[in-house]
């Protein structure tokens, strides 16, 4: 007998992960550029319109607002992340009938990104500010691009507001904008057969893009890049592209989008071998030398990725193997939903995401530097694309029990609220320590690190960085102050100096 399947209220699941993210944003601590944001520096930028700093007018000015206010920067940082969960999820599943339990799930699968990743996206003001927020508006857009068919008729109000959301989208983060212009063109060549007043929509938002493309580029800074005179980015461009761009993908690029997300990869791979296995489409021989590929590299991604220390092999030559492994990975995945996947939305939905995913990769191969933070829009995709699979492998085999997956997501939550809020106390803790200090006029004033620093961004910074003495400015540590940071487990060597 078949399991009648029950729709569930997304509203309660939607407002667990709201109630999640405002809990973050008030206990994760201010770090790295958001010290600078907040003082007057920050203003100062402001003033110059960020001439000769960057084109990001938008991401810049918001970040500017939640690092003076307490209120302001949970709401926006809540509502941002809530925002990305509440989007990715619509765009993947559409108005699943499990749409309440995968909002927990999504929740749950961004939280287990790479560590490095979260560090500079979640764990960060900055990050999130530019390259979490950046992919807001460009998912509403796909979204009306994917659902616009129910309602073909676009109104002259509607057409202003993506024109609107256009300019939104292209003044946070370059790469966005990039992907965002080259969106908005095949977008309008898609629907080149369509209603006028549909086509009418499109191109709004690719005059909205190009309106804010303009705006954003219109900026000394990238002026400075491309004449080699800005020292904080450099170009890549001429005889050494090729092998540059091979360079960071087999130093950077493969652990931080495939080799530390194996659990969004796991998702993906034995979806994808459920839905080969059901469907029994093409070869045989490739459904199962696609299974092989596809689970055995997201369990090595998964569990025995440390598996080779430096102390015992050469690096270099298991970075190269290793990033010769995500290749195999991706070819299985594009094999597979070519070959063997029947479904052609699922098929057409993940060919999107690794088109989507390289393009929103591609201008780091020409600028430099590469970090861990420009891998967050890479990964957004390739989690829509096991969100996919997922949810087709739900709808071809309805009595398979969901609820497992949701709480997942609940446990990963609840895990990271404690994790994230003992860095809130322990950051929290570090004022009175300080001032404690300071009113004895010492020569050095000694500083806890976070119990978790790894999972947010320069809260300690290193002596030659810039951002150590903002720190001490912020503090209010004389210039000839020496300012050490001490490990959270050896704090007890140093807490009598605190008191």
């Amino acid at each position: 007998m078949q399991k009648v399947q029950h729709h569930t209220n997304p509203f309660w699941g939607m407002s667990a992960v709201l109630i999640f993210f405002l809990i973050l944003a008030f206990v994760t601590p201010l770090g790295g550029d958001d010290w600078t944001w907040a003082s007057a520096r920050g203003l100062l930028r402001l003033k110059n319109h960020f001439q000769g700093y960057n084109g990001r007018l938008l991401s810049n000015t918001i970040e500017l607002l939640i690092t003076r206010s307490t209120i302001a920067r949970v709401l926006v940082i809540g509502v941002t992340n809530a925002g990305l969960v509440y989007l990715t999820t619509r765009f993947a599943v559409g108005k699943s009938i499990h749409l309440s339990g995968f909002f927990l799930l999504t929740t749950g699968l961004f939280v287990t990104i790479s560590t490095e990743v979260y560090a500079q996206t979640f764990g960060w003001f900055a990050g999130t500010v530019n390259y979490i927020f950046s992919l807001l508006p460009v998912l509403v857009y796909l979204i009306w691009v994917k659902e616009g068919k129910d309602n073909p008729k676009v109104g002259w109000r509607l057409t202003l507001a993506l024109l609107a959301l256009g300019v939104v989208s292209a003044l946070n983060v370059e790469n966005i904008t990039f992907y965002g212009v080259l969106l908005a063109i095949a977008v309008c060549w898609f629907l080149r057969h369509r209603s006028l007043r549909r086509r009418a929509g499109a191109i709004g938002y690719l005059v909205g893009m190009g309106i804010g493309a303009f705006a954003m580029f219109d900026n000394q800074a990238y002026i400075q890049i491309f004449t080699g005179n800005y020292a904080v980015r450099q170009t890549t461009l001429g005889g050494h592209l090729i092998s540059d761009a091979i360079m960071l993908y087999t130093t950077q690029m493969y652990k931080y989008i495939f080799q530390q997300n194996g659990v969004i990869l796991s998702v993906l791979a034995v979806s994808l071998v459920w839905l080969m296995a059901a469907d029994k489409t093409g070869p045989a021989i490739i459904r199962w030398g696609c299974s092989l590929v596809l689970v055995g590299y997201a369990f090595f991604a998964l569990a025995v990725r440390n598996l080779f220390p430096s102390t015992n092999f050469d690096t270099s030559r298991i970075a190269v193997a290793e990033s010769l492994m995500a290749v195999l990975f991706l070819v299985a995945v594009i094999v597979a939903i070519s070959v063997s996947i029947a479904d052609s939305t699922v098929r057409n939905t993940i060919w999107f995401c690794i088109v989507s995913a390289v393009l929103v990769t591609a201008p780091f191969v020409a600028i430099k530097p590469y970090g861990p933070r420009s891998a967050f829009s890479t990964i957004t995709f390739i989690l829509i694309a096991a969100l996919v699979a997922l949810n087709c492998v739900f709808k071809t085999m309805p009595n398979l029990p969901f609820a497992v997956l949701p709480s997942f997501g609940v446990i990963t939550m609840v895990f990271m609220v404690i994790v994230m809020s003992a860095n809130g106390i322990v950051d929290h803790s570090r004022t009175a320590a300080i001032q404690n200090q300071l009113s004895n006029s010492p020569e050095t004033v000694y500083v806890r690190k976070l119990p978790f620093e790894q999972y947010n961004w320069d809260t300690s910074p290193a002596v030659y960085r810039f951002q150590y003495s903002m720190y001490k400015s912020r503090m209010a540590i004389p210039t000839k102050t020496k300012l050490v940071f001490v490990p959270f487990s050896k704090w007890y060597l140093y807490a009598k100096f605190a008191k």
